[in-house]
């Protein structure tokens, strides 16, 4: 109801007294009252019509009226420090404002405005203002409320204004409170201050901040995590090297949560004479079992991260594999994956790996205990692990080719998605049409021990697409792409409800032209010898030799042409080629005894 000219209210009454209640009889309560705050029925928060509306009475009332006069300063104060001595009170300090009439479980109107912000928005309130706040925080961390609890969550709400503050009036008396306070505040609340340090600290006390950060990382080994991060804020001088050789030091025994972090420090944050004996200490970490995949995975992305911020912390790198690339551990081809991830480390680290693999400075076994063991560690570096892979298949080293089978099986089961599953069999895919004939026989090999691992049957229509390019390839590629079509069909267990390859070797095997009909041959001696070998098909095996040899028979000149290359992979001596009798003869003896002499 609106009141006549000159008088109050009821409801303006009963909210005066409700303010008198929360801040005493004073020139705040007349303040905050004429700004239009109001606590609400339920008593759990303040309600504010207009925010706006309630900072300008307070920055007029106080800068303007008080700006000469220290006293009225400090009675505002008192009243504030009274009515936050009360638990519930400062609670509601702490909590958003809601607008008149608005329900308790809705959002929040004004977001993050709280009475908080609003006086630490006022110049001549502000370092008052944090001081009582922050002394307040290890008060309430300490105290037991009802039931015996901690207001523990009350404290980390407190903690919480201290962020995105727009400035500050008084960075030196406020930096000597606030690193006072973080030592008489329990763990939780202590990372909670340390967190927001670099926030609040200004550029000038950044060395005292670092001083007192760095002492309670050699005394709190738990607070790592969140002194690092504050100190990777802060502009360090000559605390860096004080603080990396603790750092160091603390890295072998550290918990695994805070390796990430440590690595991420050392990287952006060492000195340039202490980046040697920093990496040293990073290959000895690297693909440690005991760190396990998750903070692993998340050290391996924090130093790639920071070499790609920090070029200078990745060439000591490079020089340091150069070094002692005849001694290379685990922790060394991880650094080299991370590297091939890195844009301006590409090229070099490429021919580094070229180079240590065709010396044969990266074996079959380096490579298993760096990769094979950590598949859920590396699963977000398969673009770099595929380059590896890569690398590999072109090395003229037979270390190499063994390497490059494993890699790209292991890519394979590491990705469980379709789409990256086809993309690692399309770049084996791509290798094989690259005509380069130690390269091509390698891609086949590789696509042949993962046909022979795992199940290839959603990929055998893609795959499939090497039949319409047999007439390109030589003759021991002809028989690596029988050999796996016929393993990924056993494997997948389509044996006897898929024709395609019998189809296709009919079709070789009749055609007129005797280039066609010596694929059919080969691919057929090929699938004989690879059925031959599974139990389950030995009937397909049978059929396929019988369609081969009614061929031959009418096409002598193709058994003839075809011969050097069966001899070559016969299980059996098998005579020469004077007589095309026997040389038939000796060629179904060889393939048969494969099949188990059951033919």
């Amino acid at each position: 109801m609106t009141s006549r000219i000159g008088k109050r209210s009821r409801a303006d009454v009963v909210d005066s007294v409700d303010l008198e209640q929360e801040f005493g009889e004073g020139e705040l309560k007349e303040k905050l009252l004429k700004g239009g705050l109001r606590v609400s029925p339920c008593g759990g928060h303040y309600v504010v019509e207009d925010v706006h509306q309630l900072v300008r009475e307070l920055r007029i009332g106080i800068i303007v009226e008080s700006s000469a006069s220290s006293s009225r300063i400090d009675g505002l104060m008192a009243s504030l420090e009274q009515s936050w001595s009360d638990v519930d009170k400062f609670r509601r300090s702490l909590v958003p404002f809601r607008s008149p009439g608005e329900s308790t479980g809705s959002k929040f109107l004004f977001g993050r405005d709280t009475l908080v912000k609003v006086l630490l928005a006022i110049d001549s309130l502000q370092t008052r203002v944090l001081n009582v706040l922050l002394q307040r925080i290890p008060e309430l961390s300490m105290d037991e409320g009802a039931g015996g609890k901690s207001h523990m969550d009350l404290s980390k709400l407190a903690v919480s204004q201290l962020r995105w503050l727009d400035f500050v009036v008084d960075g030196t008396a406020l930096s000597e409170v606030l690193l006072s306070v973080i030592s008489a505040c329990p763990e939780q609340i202590q990372r909670e201050l340390i967190i927001v340090t670099p926030e609040l600290v200004q550029d000038a006390q950044h060395s005292t901040a670092a001083d007192v950060l760095i002492t309670l990382l050699e005394n709190s080994p738990e607070l790592s995590e969140p002194i690092l991060r504050a100190l990777n804020g802060l502009i360090l001088g000559s605390q860096a090297s004080t603080a990396c050789n603790t750092v160091l030091r603390a890295l072998s025994s550290s918990e695994p949560d805070h390796v990430p972090i440590m690595i991420r420090f050392l990287v952006c944050s060492a000195p340039s004479f202490l980046i040697p004996q920093s990496v040293n200490k990073m290959r000895r970490i690297f693909a440690q079992r005991s760190l396990g995949p998750g903070p692993a995975k998340l050290a391996l992305e924090e130093f790639r991260d920071g070499i790609s911020a920090r070029l200078e912390f990745g060439e000591m790198v490079i020089q340091s594999l150069k070094d002692t690339q005849e001694k290379y551990c685990a922790g060394d081809l991880w650094m080299m994956l991370a590297l091939l991830d890195v844009l301006s480390f590409r090229k070099r680290i490429e021919k580094l790996v070229q180079l240590a693999l065709l010396r044969g400075h990266i074996s079959s076994d380096l490579f298993s205990a760096a990769f094979e063991t950590h598949q859920d560690t590396l699963c977000g570096f398969s673009t770099s692990m595929m380059k590896f892979a890569n690398l590999a298949m072109y090395s003229g080293s037979e270390s190499a080719a063994e390497i490059a089978q494993k890699q790209y099986l292991l890519l394979y089961k590491m990705n469980d998605r379709h789409d990256l599953q086809r993309e690692i069999l399309g770049s084996l895919l791509e290798h094989v049409g690259c005509r380069k004939t130690k390269v091509v026989r390698k891609a086949f090999d590789c696509l042949i021990y993962i046909a022979q691992n795992v199940d290839l049957s959603a990929f055998m229509p893609f795959l499939g697409g090497l039949l319409d390019f047999l007439d390109s390839f030589e003759d021991e590629q002809v028989s690596q792409v029988f050999e796996l079509l016929g393993t990924a069909r056993i494997r997948s267990g389509q044996i006897e409800n898929d024709e395609s390859l019998e189809i296709i070797l009919r079709k070789e095997l009749t055609h007129v032209d005797e280039k066609f009909r010596r694929i059919g041959v080969l691919g057929s001696c090929t699938l004989v010898q690879v059925f031959g070998e599974e139990q389950a098909a030995h009937d397909q095996a049978k059929a396929i030799l019988a369609l081969l040899f009614k061929s031959v028979e009418s096409n002598r000149s193709s058994l003839r042409k075809t011969y050097p290359g069966l001899r070559k992979r016969s299980h059996r001596e098998i005579p020469d080629e004077d007589n095309s009798q026997e040389m038939s003869q000796g060629i179904r003896s060889s393939i048969c005894w494969k099949v188990g002499r059951q033919t």
